[in-house]
């Protein structure tokens, strides 16, 4: 009898006693504290199986409680392997092949060329291209297989790279590339400006802009240069300018002659000498058109007048003794 409990306790202990009331209070809170345990057991025993566990596999889910009795389905703390990037493989691929071909004493002269701006394994232009041939030529080569967006990461990985060759690799690839549609094109050029403001150089600036020149082709694609004329940066102005060297009678001159005119009195060397660079290309295809636009264009700077005129013959130049003058 729990009234009487002190009577069964040693005589050394001090005796209590508890009256009815108490005790049936007491009782009462130990069934109230005993329900709840209950209901909360249940409560958890439902949120546990709405938890989908995969069927004769482990689950890579752990369940835990938060400070409110709330159930928690958290990640397995094993990490997933995350896939690599084949284009990330690619570039690793190229920077070792370029690397196995180093020369120091090569090196070392590319760099003094370059006014020490960039290192280099010392590897020239053809030995690097024959070094590259598994991934530019062939049918399982990655210039020909690659998408647009694959081509692009593969060019970011290399231009993240140290030695200079890299970014002359990642030219090399996308100056193979064909863009198929409109829209490639739009993502490949603008891929390539990203590339054209960093680690910025005429020898990558001028290579670049040859891979703008072959999306050239997609109805459109000349209206962008008319943004990148007007560029704070002089090397996408440059790009502008001389994008369009190449494509001979499918020149648009309207566009070229505008364009030299806009900047014929930049002093800047490289604008001057991409004007001259581009009508002295032009001249190939039609010698009087470029005669003719330097005679009218009194602001053009001399340097661009002495490259546009290099391509036309001596008996031609005669003609004109007082522009030599003006020389």
């Amino acid at each position: 009898d729990i009234v009487h409990q002190s009577e069964a306790l040693p005589l050394d202990t001090p005796s209590f006693e508890v009256s009815p009331s108490h005790a049936c209070k007491l009782a009462g809170t130990i069934a109230i504290a005993f329900l709840l345990l209950v209901v909360t057991n249940c409560q958890i025993m439902r949120k546990v199986a709405r938890v989908p566990m995969s069927m004769g596999k482990r689950s890579n889910k752990q369940i835990r409680m938060n400070g409110n009795g709330d159930m928690l389905v958290i990640a397995s703390s094993r990490r997933k392997k995350m896939k690599h990037s084949p284009m990330k493989t690619t570039a690793s691929d190229i920077v070792n092949a370029l690397g196995s071909c180093k020369d120091p004493s090569k090196a070392a002269a590319m760099t003094k060329y370059m006014r020490e701006m960039f290192d280099f394994f010392g590897v020239n232009a053809p030995d690097r291209r024959n070094v590259l041939k598994p991934f530019l030529r062939g049918n399982k080569a990655v210039a020909r297989t690659a998408t647009t967006q694959e081509l692009i990461e593969l060019a970011r990985y290399l231009w993240d790279e140290d030695m200079r060759e890299c970014q002359y690799a990642a030219c090399d690839i996308l100056v193979l590339h064909k863009t198929p549609n409109k829209e490639n094109a739009e993502s490949l050029v603008s891929a390539v400006k990203e590339l054209v403001v960093s680690k910025s150089w005429w020898d990558t600036v001028d290579y670049l802009a040859s891979i703008v020149g072959n999306t050239l082709t997609h109805e459109g694609m000349l209206d962008v240069m008319d943004d990148w004329i007007k560029d704070d940066s002089i090397w996408v102005r440059r790009v502008a300018i001389i994008c369009q060297n190449k494509r001979k009678i499918k020149t648009d001159v309207k566009r070229l002659f505008q364009y030299c005119k806009e900047h014929a009195s930049d002093g800047e060397f490289f604008i001057a000498k991409a004007i001259g660079w581009s009508l002295r290309s032009y001249a190939y295809t039609d010698p009087s058109a470029v005669r003719r636009f330097v005679e009218e264009t009194n602001e053009l700077q001399n340097l661009s007048k002495r490259e546009a005129l290099k391509n036309i013959s001596k008996k031609e130049i005669k003609k004109e003794p007082k522009l030599l003058s003006e020389e």
